[in-house]
């Protein structure tokens, strides 16, 4: 879902560098987030925070969260959040 967010390259390639840099090593939620944001900030995408806050809302938060995502010309995205 977080894809739709960020675009599939984007996170794809955030994916690869993430696994490329932590191969044979432990990782920790945080190792993800960071290669995620890295990639956000430079493809210039805007999100309402940063990935990890976004991600701490789905992992360390009780419950569970509805997430709305709508696309809008392929340029803008809305991110609503329903606790």
């Amino acid at each position: 879902m977080f894809q739709n967010a960020i675009t599939m390259p984007v996170f794809q390639k955030a994916v690869q560098q993430y696994l490329a840099n932590r191969s044979f090593l432990t990782a920790t939620p945080e190792h993800l987030y960071t290669a995620l944001q890295a990639e956000v900030n430079a493809a210039g995408i805007t999100l309402p925070a940063d990935v990890a806050t976004i991600f701490n809302i789905w992992t360390k938060e009780p419950g569970y969260e509805v997430i709305n995502i709508h696309t809008y010309e392929k340029e803008h995205i809305l991110i609503h959040v329903c606790a």
